[in-house]
């Protein structure tokens, strides 16, 4: 019986675990020889025996009674492949009747959780482990009340390694000698941001009205056409070279003189928005209205008419056709940080457009086009073109606005009263204690304060040697990994499971209700738990959990790695897709926590959240407009996220799509049984597929190495049923060439499919299994540890109240934080 190869974690279990485990009763062990034996001779070992040995799996020399953890693996193992009716092959081999298996299956349950009760494993706790990316930011984000929107302070990190997607698993945040150095970098400039200004900054007002210089390969058009009069946008960002994408504020190019918040005024027009230029050319969809935004700029990142690696949206306006009107929004900018404004659904590929527009424009009889150089593509274009595009007459920024001064993030770090010497001690012990998320002992304050005292005896001031302890405490190990001591055993104290929680839902620091819970040992009343998770989970910081749920637990943190083809896919640059699709899955998700819906409706919901940019790929043409609303779907081949573009881009490579990769994906990340990875002499396709003329040939010529036959039986039905959609996730009957698509399928249990909606109904026969692969995820994010053979009983109890519950999204997160796992080390 084919099954996952053990890990390195479970050879490590095999060994250190045998003197933990107990034997069974002389009955059982008499029970299990008896029949099991027996079983396996019959239906099994003729696969997995001496001369064949499917899928690495060898049965004859399974030893009972289980008395080390291997043989409780493999005898797991049996059990789950018995369950789900993948064994004996239906097509291969004789089968047992319904009552031998169904008595081995009891047989082998009751033996198993014999175990599961005496097994207890040291590799269950939670490696000691650090902040990762998401998590500093945020900390940083709620602890100095900083606002993070473009300012990032990890940016100098080294990338966090993840483990099945996730960025929590505590063995993988290694720290490296140049983290360490990236560490202490930041603390500087957070600390030194903070402080930057001692006085409340002057509000100053900004005015531009002309001279609007743009890039230089423009500037030469929009000064014989306009005088630089306005600002002129044409491009999506989404272009690859990019021509009147990002206009900045020629004169302003270095930025606010400080962080604060300002307000920013633009008397614009959108002009154009209806045009009669062909799609192939101008691909502006002309059922919306024209969208201006604004992003921050860096001119210490370069050229300030290019992408920039941080640059998130401050701002976003629909505009009228035709009518000059002022558009204003006060967004965060920090000092040196310079606003540019954008054309979200603007044209892609403008300059290698320009040509062709004017050539057309030149030969058109009609025209009067008079002191243009007809050399001069782009002035003709821009001039006569009738482009769609935006125009900003006048720019004015007013900042920075305070409503009060100090600003939040020095009173976090000195209270509502001026700094004095004799107060350091106090400052330091309110600020590590919140850094720390703990109450602090006096030894580790007075080691700081030690620290301070010996900076003032170097000569520095002292408010020179406190900033410095700051820098000092935000470089600990106390804030830089989450602390998690026990009490007794294994059960975490009050603060510590206050941390794992905020960091649960939040990917942040606890605030103060919470502490107070922890301060008067509450937080572990079930009452509380459910409360506190109530109430965290109704806060904006939520945004938090899903975005980790959907980036790590549905791996959508990859969507955009492998982009599509420019000229397969043109619809996916032009609409700005990407974002749309995880927007998409993001309020898919959040309506099923916040309605608590039953997790089967990830696999079939009839209802999404889409646009008009995602109706037109899914061909629903009543839905328009930018804005997203939830949507009765018309059509159940997308309901369920299985039929949502995300997932289907995301599990394709950019040019076509493969079986293989989606059924892999269903297979880890839906169902929790990832399949090995394939011997490593074994190629990934056969090289002789000559004759072959679809994916599915190609699969059924490599299955004909025996080699790889038993995994891809598991693997390449799941990813059948998904051959109609291609790789942005459109609907298709057929691939290149007219070779009809064929996306039936056959399950190992036998259970036949044809078509994506038939598939589904396949899938929800495994409600439980999917219930126990998002029970088994969600822990282990939770934990920071991946889960083991000695967690099965836990999880198992979980999805057992689940069920019983209603299988609800919301019931399974409040269930794995009440549970004894999230609350152990």
């Amino acid at each position: 019986m084919a099954a996952v190869r053990l890990t390195v974690v479970g050879i490590f279990l095999c060994t250190a675990l045998l003197p933990r485990l107990r034997c069974e009763s002389q009955q059982v062990a008499l029970d299990l020889e008896s029949e099991l034996q027996p079983y396996l001779e019959s239906y099994c070992i003729s696969c997995h025996g001496e001369k064949k040995q499917k899928g690495d799996r060898r049965w004859d020399t399974l030893k009972l009674p289980i008395t080390d953890t291997l043989t409780l693996l493999h005898v797991q193992e049996i059990l789950d492949i018995l369950n789900l009716g993948e064994m004996p092959p239906i097509e291969e081999e004789e089968q047992p009747s319904a009552s031998e298996t169904k008595r081995i299956v009891e047989l082998l349950t009751s033996t198993l959780d014999e175990h599961y009760a005496t097994l207890k494993s040291t590799g269950q706790q939670t490696v000691f482990r650090r902040l990762n990316h998401r998590e500093y930011r945020n900390t940083i984000r709620d602890l100095l009340h900083i606002d993070t929107t473009s300012f990032d302070p990890t940016q100098s990190f080294p990338r966090d390694q993840t483990d099945h997607h996730l960025d929590t698993i505590g063995d993988q945040l290694v720290t490296s000698a140049y983290l360490l150095d990236q560490y202490l970098e930041a603390a500087d400039q957070i600390i030194e941001k903070v402080f930057a200004d001692s006085e409340r900054p002057p509000q100053k007002t900004y005015r531009f009205t002309e001279n609007f210089r743009q890039q230089p390969e423009l500037d030469g058009a929009l000064r014989d056409w306009a005088n630089f009069e306005f600002i002129a946008l044409y491009e999506t960002p989404l272009s690859q070279r990019h021509e009147g994408a990002y206009a900045k504020i020629h004169g302003f190019e270095q930025g606010v003189p400080h962080d604060g918040f300002y307000k920013i005024r633009a008397k614009t027009i959108a002009k154009n928005r209806i045009h009669d230029h062909p799609e192939r050319r101008v691909s502006t969809n002309q059922k919306e209205p024209i969208q201006l935004a604004i992003v921050p700029g860096d001119h210490r990142y370069g050229d300030l008419s290019r992408p920039q690696p941080i640059e998130p949206q401050l701002a976003h306006f629909e505009l009228k056709d035709d009518i000059l009107e002022w558009k204003e929004a006060t967004v965060w900018l920090d000092a040196g940080i310079t606003p540019r404004f954008t054309y979200p659904n603007g044209m892609v590929g403008l300059r290698g457009n320009f040509g062709p527009i004017a050539n057309a424009i030149s030969t058109q009889a009609n025209r009067e086009i008079k002191n243009v150089d007809f050399s001069d593509r782009r002035l003709i274009a821009m001039k006569y073109g009738e482009l769609p595009h935006i125009q900003i007459h006048e720019v004015e920024i007013t900042g920075p606005i305070y409503d009060s001064w100090p600003s939040p993030s020095q009173k976090a770090l000195l209270g509502d009263i001026p700094f004095s010497q004799d107060r350091i001690r106090e400052l330091i012990t309110d600020f590590s204690a919140n850094a720390y998320r703990r109450p602090v002992a006096d030894r580790e304050v007075d080691v700081i304060m030690e620290f301070v005292e010996n900076r003032v005896d170097d000569g520095a001031k002292p408010f020179q040697a406190y900033k410095d302890a700051l820098k000092r405490i935000l470089c600990s190990p106390s804030f830089l990994y989450l602390h998690e001591p026990s009490e007794s055993g294994q059960e975490m104290d009050s603060y510590a499971l206050a941390s794992r929680l905020s960091y649960f839902v939040w990917s942040s620091i606890p605030d103060e209700p919470l502490l107070r819970h922890a301060e008067n040992n509450s937080l572990k009343k079930p009452d509380t738990l459910r409360s506190e998770i109530g109430r965290m989970l109704s806060d904006p910081k939520s945004q938090a959990f899903l975005d980790s749920f959907v980036d790590s637990l549905l791996t959508l943190k990859d969507l955009g790695t492998q982009p599509p083809d420019r000229k397969a896919f043109p619809i996916y640059y032009a609409r700005n897709l990407k974002e749309h699709m995880r927007t998409e899955t993001l309020l898919f998700s959040k309506h099923m926590l916040e309605e608590n819906r039953p997790l089967s409706e990830f696999i079939d919901a009839d209802f999404t959240f889409i646009n008009g940019s995602l109706a037109e790929l899914y061909d629903y043409p009543d839905i328009q407009g930018s804005e997203f609303k939830m949507t009765a779907i018309p059509d159940n081949r997308r309901s369920g996220i299985l039929g949502q573009a995300s997932i289907l881009t995301v599990t394709a490579n950019g040019i076509d799509t493969s079986p293989v990769v989606r059924g892999v994906w269903m297979l880890e990340n839906l169902l929790g049984t990832p399949p090995s990875p394939p011997p490593p002499d074994v190629e990934p396709f056969d090289p002789d597929t000559r004759g072959t003329t679809s994916i599915r040939q190609q699969l059924e010529k490599h299955r004909e190495n025996p080699t790889c036959y038993d995994c891809h039986r598991k693997i390449d039905p799941m990813g059948f049923a998904f051959e109609s959609f291609d790789a942005i996730g459109q609907w298709r009957d057929s691939y290149a060439k007219n070779i009809p698509v064929d996306a039936s399928g056959k399950m190992p249990n036998g259970s036949e499919y044809n078509g994506i909606v038939e598939f589904k109904d396949v899938l929800l026969e495994r409600k439980t299994q999917i219930a126990r692969a998002f029970t088994s995820k969600l822990i282990s994010y939770a934990t920071g540890r991946r889960m083991e053979p000695a967690d099965r009983p836990a999880i198992d109890a979980i999805v057992e109240e689940l069920d019983r519950r209603g299988n609800g999204f919301y019931d399974l997160v409040e269930l794995v934080v009440l549970s004894r796992t999230f609350q152990s080390i």
